[in-house]
């Protein structure tokens, strides 16, 4: 998928690379015994911040469009990246440790979007 702040720039896909697929998270991780309830609360008030109008503009600059997502879809998230990982560490014998768990995901690199003819967001 091509980035909003650099449609002409080919992705890796697009590059030769199909199997090469990366959306990167940016976010908040906390201890991986932390309560549920507590990551949800946290979670709750970072997406109220992240409303701010200003902030959105700031951050879509840039190339980083607020997005946020909640614990469980953050969660998922980060588990298809860690799994995608874990068998490339594993092909090279390197161990990796999970003592974090996703709390709220600020950005998410998500496709283009772009208001139709009839008024309607459809992805470029």
């Amino acid at each position: 998928m091509r980035q909003c702040i650099a449609p002409n720039v080919p992705s890796v896909v697009e590059s030769g690379y199909p199997t090469q697929v990366a959306s990167p998270i940016l976010g908040f991780v906390g201890h991986r015994d932390m309560p549920l309830a507590l990551r949800q609360k946290i979670a709750a008030d970072g997406v109220a911040v992240l409303q701010d109008k200003a902030l959105g503009e700031r951050m879509a600059l840039t190339g980083q469009p607020v997005a946020p997502m909640g614990v469980e879809e953050f969660a998922a998230g980060v588990n298809e990246q860690q799994a995608q990982v874990t068998r490339i560490a594993k092909l090279l014998g390197i161990a990796r440790k999970n003592e974090y768990q996703p709390i709220l995901a600020l950005t998410h690199v998500r496709p283009c979007v772009q208001k139709s003819s009839q008024g309607k967001r459809s992805p470029e």
